[in-house]
């Protein structure tokens, strides 16, 4: 899940590198693929151990179903937002207009805001307050 939280910075670091030198698009480009492939990843690994997690805690068959059906349909939202962030994606890369980079942004900006929600809605804990900033891996350069 450290992945997912590290996406504002992943989606600042693609701001900044929008507005410095040659090739600034395509950085852009590919710094936001890097983030939604760390953030798909993290999300997967997350999304396996809380199912996971509901089917340990499950008192029976028809309450294990009951809760993966209403944990699946909160899910819904993020693997929507996933999809419609990798297409913006696909389509900022085939048509680098800063209209189209700028919608790639957005949507991974909203598939974020999707991924903290639904942690919202499934803890009592503020999200942010679930990965210190500190414990964030540093930025690398693919």
């Amino acid at each position: 899940m450290r992945t997912q939280l590290a996406f504002p910075i992943v989606v600042v670091c693609c701001l900044l590198a929008s507005c410095s030198g040659t090739n600034a698009k395509q950085r852009t480009l590919r710094t936001t693929l890097v983030g939604l492939n760390a953030a798909r990843d993290g999300f997967v690994a997350w999304d396996y151990v809380h199912q996971q997690a509901i089917v340990d805690d499950a008192t029976s068959l028809e309450d294990g179903k009951a809760k993966l059906k209403a944990y699946r349909q909160k899910r819904e939202k993020v693997l929507v937002s996933f999809e419609i962030a990798y297409r913006a994606l696909a389509v900022g890369a085939l048509d680098m207009s800063v209209a189209n980079i700028g919608e790639a942004l957005r949507a991974a900006d909203d598939l974020y805001a999707a991924v903290k929600d639904l942690k919202a809605a499934l803890t009592d804990k503020p999200v942010d307050a679930l990965v210190p900033a500190t414990a964030l891996p540093a930025p690398t350069n693919p």
